[in-house]
């Protein structure tokens, strides 16, 4: 039977895979209707050239009908029209990417927290060493029921820091050597992070709503490797005390390896058709 830690590191495991084909399949679906969408929207621009220019009632909205006429040709009112709205609609398709792929690695960051705090909650202990407990409590609790309670309220605090904050704790947690990666041709890289955190707050909170944003497609499949690479993490650091732990234990005892075990992802609780790493 899978522990809780492994059980939520197999869920959230799945659940990036489920929200990367999610947002990639939206993306795909938004260009490949590109087309349609401009047709239709050179008809509606159309139509409203001919009742500003035709109708009474709309041309009252000019002050010099055959003016505008001139100026603005219908054929260059439309291509205007269409033009805007292909680029609104790409500008919002894009923001909206960012925003889902910061959420997902926000997400897989915490959990991944979670995960190590279920699984080795000793190692959390130089967070906790600052944390004041009521003397009632310490009469009445165990050890590890005061650790837990307050790993419990530092997780609560943790979900609602910054990105970078939660990145700092699983790298404390998990210990990667610099420059480590699970991944050909993929490096993490924390400026590239706070960058497009920044980029998710602008859009969220300031005016980058609606304005062009560059390379969108390379930056939501690194996002989505962040997430990979959050995981790898983990079972770097898990699976690496496991086997010291069992060599240690095999020169003192008898207890077998089979009973030390490591984090292992539940195939049925993750997406089958996982992106292939490069």
């Amino acid at each position: 039977m899978a522990t809780p830690a492994e059980t939520l590191f197999s869920e959230t495991h799945g659940r990036n895979l489920r929200a990367w084909s999610t947002v990639a399949t939206f993306r795909q679906t938004v260009q490949a209707g590109l087309a349609a969408a401009a047709a239709a929207k050179a008809e509606v621009s159309a139509r409203l050239y001919d009742l500003l220019t035709s109708t009474p009632e709309y041309g009252r909205l000019l002050l010099d009908v055959e003016g505008f006429r001139k100026a603005v040709p219908k054929e260059k009112f439309v291509e205007l029209g269409v033009k805007q709205s292909l680029k609104t609609s790409i500008n919002s398709l894009n923001a909206a990417t960012i925003l889902f792929a910061h959420s997902m690695v926000d997400g897989a960051a915490f959990d991944y927290c979670r995960v190590t705090a279920l699984h080795a909650p000793q190692d959390w202990e130089p967070d906790l060493l600052n944390k004041q407990v009521q003397l009632s409590v310490v009469r009445d609790a165990s050890f590890e029921d005061i650790r837990q309670m307050k790993l419990e309220a530092v997780l609560e605090d943790l979900e609602m820091e910054s990105l970078s904050d939660k990145i700092d704790r699983l790298h404390a947690r998990c210990r990667p050597e610099r420059g480590w990666s699970p991944m050909v041709g993929y490096a993490f890289d924390l400026e590239r992070i706070k960058r497009l955190d920044r980029l998710r707050q602008n859009i969220v909170h300031g005016d980058a709503l609606g304005q062009p944003i560059e390379n969108v497609d390379d930056e939501f499949e690194y996002m989505n490797r962040t997430c990979m690479y959050f995981m790898g993490l983990v079972n770097l650091r898990y699976r690496r005390a496991r086997k010291t732990m069992v060599r240690n234990t095999e020169k003192k005892t008898t207890i077998p390896s089979k009973n030390h075990r490591k984090l292992t992802i539940d195939s049925s609780s993750s997406h089958r058709e996982a992106p292939a790493t490069r």
